[in-house]
């Protein structure tokens, strides 16, 4: 997927499950120029998805899954 700077990155189910059609949403929103993001993690919640960026991997948690995106 293309991440907001408009670099690369795969996207990884790292905690329970997920379908990679919801995966991709979720990114997709988070990296939208126009989704409004909170402090220096750009914290962001998309439905039951907390997402937030750290050390250039953005993690995305669920009660039921974790999904990350790396270069």
């Amino acid at each position: 997927m293309t991440t907001v700077t408009g670099g690369r990155a795969k996207v990884q189910v790292v905690r329970g499950r997920t379908t990679c059609v919801e995966a991709m949403r979720v990114f997709e929103k988070y990296n939208d120029p126009d989704t409004p993001a909170e402090g220096t993690a750009g914290l962001v919640v998309i439905g039951h998805w907390t997402c937030g960026t750290r050390g250039g991997i953005t993690t995305c948690t669920s009660k039921v899954a974790t999904i990350r995106t790396h270069s």
